[in-house]
């Protein structure tokens, strides 16, 4: 099983520079929708039937997974005001954790045509990587949500499947930007680690990189780094408005919304997309999979 499904991150990334249509996908919606639900199909065939349903292309935690006071708590971290630099310090002389400002496949640009705002996105986000043990002690409201998180895939996913997967990262969306709203993608983009942001990292954590970290720093050239696998991905709404409310389309499916307390799970392979989201909407994207080089990954934290 795990041979079949990473298959897919070698097998289907190449083929995307060909299907440009996902960058302009309202220029032919419906072939593109067809080409995405034919992907789907074949993501989906890959994984046992029994784990998601067939109309949403989902599975779904219940929504007494989580405690509220957890969810809020996190919330409020991932959502307080940014330095002018656009961090978020966990603790005073603690961690500091940035928002990501490069993706460019946002509602913003993808459908109401505006010119992507990098400052914009950087600050409605947080990019939890590498999730070691220095951030979850600084971060508790999401040691304790990925630890439940942790407790309840297994009997979800089963054992044998549940084992192999190891948590990669997470970051957070505050929806009320467009910029942080999704068109059509999959989370296999999460296997990449781009040289800039392997430059700040070296550059403002040097002190916490390993020495094989720094050598993998100094041969990084221009090209991005694939240092992970992503096989899952986890969405975890921690705070929801009360309407409309907030969704997500997996293609080739029909959309499903979010509920608070639970959390949706998909192929990270898949194709989906943000279906509804706006301000009062924030939510936790986990990715479970596995690292290329085991003897050389971001994270000591393991499901």
């Amino acid at each position: 099983m795990r041979g079949e499904i990473s298959a897919i991150h070698y097998h289907m990334r190449p083929q995307q520079p060909q299907q440009r249509a996902e960058d302009k996908p309202e220029q032919d919606g419906g072939s593109w929708s067809a080409v995405c639900s034919a992907i789907n199909a074949h993501i989906f065939s890959l994984w046992p039937a029994s784990i998601f349903n067939p109309d949403s292309g989902t599975a779904a935690l219940p929504t007494d997974t989580f405690l509220l006071t957890d969810l809020e708590a996190l919330a409020e971290i991932v959502t307080q005001k940014r330095t002018a630099l656009g961090y978020v310090q966990l603790a005073p002389g603690g961690l500091c954790v940035y928002g990501y400002n490069s993706y460019q496949k946002s509602k913003a640009v993808q459908m109401d045509g505006e010119r992507h705002k990098p400052r914009e996105q950087r600050d409605y986000s947080l990019l939890f990587d590498p999730l070691d043990d220095a951030m979850l002690a600084q971060c508790t409201p999401l040691a304790r949500v990925l630890d439940t998180l942790s407790g309840a895939l297994r009997p979800l996913l089963g054992p044998r499947i549940t084992d192999r997967l190891e948590l990669l990262h997470a970051h957070s969306l505050d929806q009320s930007s467009r910029f942080v709203q999704f068109s059509v993608h999959d989370d296999t983009e999460e296997n990449f680690r781009s040289r800039k942001y392997a430059w700040w990292y070296g550059k403002h954590a040097e002190a916490k990189l390993t020495t094989i970290e720094k050598r993998r720093l100094r041969k990084l050239g221009e090209v991005d780094v694939m240092d992970r696998q992503v096989e899952l991905t986890v969405v975890i709404p921690l705070r929801l408005r009360a309407a409309p409310r907030a969704s997500v389309h997996v293609c080739g499916h029909t959309g499903v919304e979010y509920e608070l307390g639970g959390a949706r799970v998909f192929p990270a392979a898949a194709k989906h997309e943000t279906l509804v989201a706006g301000p009062g909407d924030v939510k936790l994207t986990v990715f479970f999979g596995h690292w290329v080089d085991p003897e050389d990954r971001s994270t000591t934290w393991v499901q």
